[in-house]
């Protein structure tokens, strides 16, 4: 009957592989989706699979889950919300590539001199100047988020 039993009970539902995949797929396509814009529907589709495939291995294959509080869910959702600042962070780099959009180079006279990359926070009118706005004030609230408490907000 053990046998029977261990055969046909399923194995135990890890939780926890489920959360560390899901913000690595968000994470890599946030950090690369302004560049290539493929990530985004790419990602999605694979969230979408991810969660299709848990559906099917909890109704068919896995033991009931087991009950948890909501701790490692908002421990997710605490870690998800930085994500759209790098999103940002690494959107403002790529908008502000002074070689791609402007043309300037950084030559080297010697062999010998480091290759200047032109790359340095400039706030000025260009294809630029919203994300850096945006990233200025995701940061403002995110720091006012963490210094007043939850109660007084």
């Amino acid at each position: 009957m053990l046998k029977y039993k261990k055969v046909y009970s399923g194995y135990d539902q890890l939780i926890h592989f489920r959360f560390s995949t899901s913000l690595n797929i968000t994470f890599v396509a946030l950090m690369y989706g302004l560049a290539m814009p493929i990530m985004w529907p790419l990602a999605s589709l694979a969230i979408f699979n991810q969660r299709f495939a848990e559906r099917v291995q909890v109704a068919w294959l896995t033991k009931l889950p087991p009950m948890m509080d909501d701790s490692i869910t908002n421990h997710y959702f605490g870690i998800l919300r930085f994500a759209p600042l790098i999103l940002l962070m690494n959107s403002y780099w790529l908008m502000d590539s002074r070689q791609i959009f402007d043309n300037v180079w950084a030559y080297r006279m010697t062999s010998t001199e480091t290759m200047r990359s032109g790359h340095y926070v400039d706030i000025r009118i260009a294809q630029s100047a919203p994300i850096i706005i945006v990233l200025l004030m995701a940061i403002f609230i995110i720091v006012i988020q963490a210094v007043i408490p939850e109660e007084i907000l």
